[in-house]
């Protein structure tokens, strides 16, 4: 009788930690942007300010050095992700941004 209620019990805490672990992989959306930097800001400093708290910078390439153009890779989470666009609009240190399909 022991035996089954622990193996009951190993049974759904198995699940839960699966059914978790896979909510967290579908909650997250990732998100290519093009950003082009105004003219005088240090990308270095600039693209860390770029991306909001609940969201993580995966990777960083430089497009276009001339213009100051950068591909970001950003892992947002799904239902915020209109939340990380305006956040984009808002920001004073950016002169455009494209989406990548």
């Amino acid at each position: 009788m022991l035996n089954k209620i622990l193996a009951t019990t190993a049974a759904c805490v198995l699940l839960f930690v699966i059914s978790l672990l896979t909510y967290q992989e579908l909650s997250v959306q990732q998100v290519k942007v093009n950003v082009q930097l105004k003219k005088g800001e240090d990308p270095f400093l600039t693209i860390r300010q770029i991306v909001p708290n609940d969201s993580r910078l995966v990777d960083v390439h430089q497009v276009a050095p001339e213009s100051n153009m950068y591909q970001l890779t950003v892992n947002c989470p799904r239902r915020k992700n209109p939340t990380f666009l305006e956040w984009l609009k808002q920001n004073k240190k950016i002169e455009r941004y494209e989406v990548l399909p």
